[in-house]
């Protein structure tokens, strides 16, 4: 699933030539494929739109207990703290350039917050202003 959410930002990735890196363990999650489909589609984009010229993505996921995690690394331009406070809030409506002009509304993490918590998710991210940039996952796993 991941790698076909991913594959019709691929060639906005490689005009920049940006390695991307996947790692992504089997599992069966418990959620709706469509919304899950957008939110890590939303994840890659955006990690293309604010990565350098030749930089790097890396998705990778990790199983926990009931669980996994989907971590979106990228080696871009970073947010300062008060950029990641306003993130998921309508009212602060968060907006940037890419590194190559890309324009960026904040309005698709607001999104994938709402279809995260509709599939008994959680979202995160990690950040450092200059260095890059970690969006992180987690979704319920389905048990049998």
């Amino acid at each position: 699933m991941v790698k076909e959410s991913i594959s019709a930002y691929l060639g906005a990735a490689a005009l920049k030539e940006i390695d991307v890196e996947t790692s992504i363990e089997e599992a069966d999650i418990w959620g709706d494929k469509e919304t899950i489909k957008i939110i890590i589609s939303n994840l890659f984009n955006n990690a293309t739109k604010y990565c350098h010229q030749k930089g790097e993505i890396n998705i990778y996921s990790k199983l926990k207990k009931g669980h996994i995690e989907i971590h979106f690394k990228d080696s871009g331009i970073g947010m300062s703290q008060d950029i990641m406070d306003g993130l998921f809030k309508m009212e602060k409506n968060v907006q940037r350039m890419g590194t190559s002009d890309e324009k960026g509304t904040g309005l698709g993490l607001i999104l994938c917050q709402e279809f995260i918590h509709k599939n008994n998710g959680d979202i995160g991210v990690k950040s450092t202003e200059g260095e890059g940039s970690e969006f992180c996952i987690s979704l319920p796993l389905y048990m049998s």
